[in-house]
């Protein structure tokens, strides 16, 4: 899989920070050798929350896709005939495209390479378990977190690599 690797080195500041922030509170947390305490058990009773599940004659909504959670994919889903349009023919494709957009600041092409709203509805979304219909959750409610997400995607990257010479290496 292609590495995107950036001309000029990036500095390392933020990894070490990271890495010091990780071994400081690991050091935090230990015992210094003398004596330890623990907390007392709670002894607060907590009340039951209840749900409808605990309601007399509750029976769960009838599921038979339920194992789609499972395999993270639905079983029955029907075949899509439709393609996807833009993008790459290739991932290696893709990677050079996104790095020479990224360096010469094209953040409207880059979010043109993102799913549209009629593929993530016809292609993607009937795949998802989430969309089988026991859920109740529309496709239009998924596009939302999906479409937001991308955007952001794409202004972040634009803030941390646009205008620098990107190649890929295989």
């Amino acid at each position: 899989m292609p590495t995107i690797t950036p001309s000029r080195v990036l500095p390392r500041l933020p990894l070490a920070a990271l890495l010091v922030l990780v071994v400081a509170a690991t050091v935090a947390a230990a015992p210094a050798g003398g004596p330890t305490t623990t907390a007392a058990p709670d002894t607060v009773s907590h009340p039951h929350v209840y749900s409808v599940k605990d309601s007399p004659g509750y029976t769960p909504p009838v599921d038979p896709e339920a194992s789609s959670e499972l395999i993270g994919r639905r079983v029955s889903a029907p075949l899509v005939t439709k393609r996807f349009t833009g993008g790459a023919r290739s991932l290696n494709d893709f990677g050079r495209t996104v790095a020479r957009l990224l360096q010469y600041d094209r953040r409207d092409s880059l979010e043109r390479l993102c799913v549209r709203s009629d593929e993530f509805r016809d292609i993607l979304w009937r795949e998802f378990p989430q969309s089988r219909p026991a859920t109740g959750i529309q496709w239009a409610d998924a596009w939302f977190f999906l479409y937001t997400r991308n955007h952001k995607g794409c202004g972040l990257a634009m803030n941390d690599w646009a205008g620098r010479t990107i190649s890929l290496s295989a």
